[in-house]
């Protein structure tokens, strides 16, 4: 009945896992203990409880899973920002379903218990609770992949007091397949599930809000929030994201956005959470890394910036672009030359 309302309330994906200890948990602590989790410190404070969720609430003994699918048409497309962040916030959007569903749920069984719902939000480590109610596996990209939906899925879950059989937990490997190890920009793919947020493109523009170190701004190549290379080298995402109606934005409108039209934009969106300044301060590392003469106007004009940040950043992408001139230059040349010499 449990699985039969969660279908009618819109997800894609159901399962039950019983709670308890978490298999994953000495690789998350491992993560921890050998500072793989960077910045984020909230995932130090809260380990305990994502290894077992019975440490912070002691009375639930089911851990309800659900998934749904990205569907990147709900807004439109700009250019370096990651698929799923093309969307209405899924914080909002499946928090809303589940808060629906539990409410349902209680009116229809009254006597099961407490219920706390997450999304992306709380000690609760969606990934591997999602395996242990069947959803699916986790791929060597550190996602999980369900057999019919891919990776390009929203997590969420819900704790709850009343004990539900639970089902068996997900099958299924990569096998030899390496794709989005050899796919990932910078190496944060250390190897096989192992994933080094500190190196992670997506860490770097949307955890790090814009705060981005000088050595690591060329890894960021030109994404603006966040990074697709592994979910688009993966197999099982082969069928790629529904696409969006609108033509991607270029990275110069991302760096002249307002804050009013950054509200407006992306209000509703997952990118509110890299901030106006850490979004423009994105945009203007992808400048420096890829970005052409249509960049160079607005480049000089955040020299002239209030923010310090800001006029520091777009000196060091006009050093970038100056530098690739130069390069491309010099490339024509030799170009000419050996053509020349052929002859």
């Amino acid at each position: 009945m449990a699985e039969s309302r969660g279908r009618q309330s819109g997800f894609d994906l159901f399962g039950v896992a019983q709670a308890g200890p978490l298999p994953d948990a000495p690789h998350l602590r491992d993560q921890i203990a050998s500072g793989r989790h960077g910045r984020m410190q909230f995932l130090a404070r809260t380990i305990d409880v994502r290894c077992d969720p019975r440490v912070g609430f002691p009375w639930a003994k089911s851990v309800i899973c659900v998934a749904r699918r990205v569907h990147s048409k709900e807004a439109a497309s700009f250019n370096g920002i990651a698929c799923y962040a093309n969307a209405v916030d899924y914080h909002c959007t499946l928090g809303e379903m589940l808060s629906k569903y539990v409410g349902d749920m209680k009116k229809e069984f009254p006597r099961a218990g407490r219920a706390r719902a997450f999304v992306d939000s709380g000690p609760v480590t969606e990934k591997a609770w999602a395996r242990q109610a069947g959803l699916g596996f986790i791929g060597k990209n550190t996602l999980l992949i369900a057999p019919e939906l891919g990776s390009r899925i929203h997590l969420g879950t819900i704790l709850l007091e009343a004990s539900i059989p639970p089902d068996a937990p997900g099958a299924g490997t990569c096998g030899d397949c390496r794709r989005c190890l050899d796919a990932c920009p910078t190496g944060a793919l250390t190897e096989a599930g192992r994933l080094d947020a500190r190196l992670c493109i997506a860490y770097l523009t949307v955890e790090r809000r814009g705060d981005i170190p000088e050595a690591d701004r060329p890894k960021i190549g030109a994404c603006v929030f966040g990074c697709d290379a592994c979910q688009d080298a993966c197999p099982h995402n082969r069928r790629g994201p529904v696409p969006a109606d609108a033509e991607p934005e270029t990275i110069d409108r991302l760096i002249d956005l307002s804050e009013a039209d950054f509200d407006r934009l992306f209000g509703d969106t997952p990118v509110q959470r890299a901030t106006w300044k850490g979004l423009r301060l994105n945009a203007i590392t992808a400048a420096g890394n890829v970005g052409g003469n249509s960049c160079a106007s607005s480049l000089q004009k955040c020299l002239d910036d209030p923010d310090p940040a800001i006029r520091e950043r777009a000196r060091w992408a006009i050093e970038g672009l100056t530098l690739r001139r130069h390069r491309g230059r010099l490339c024509d040349r030799l170009l000419i030359l050996n053509s020349c010499t052929d002859k």
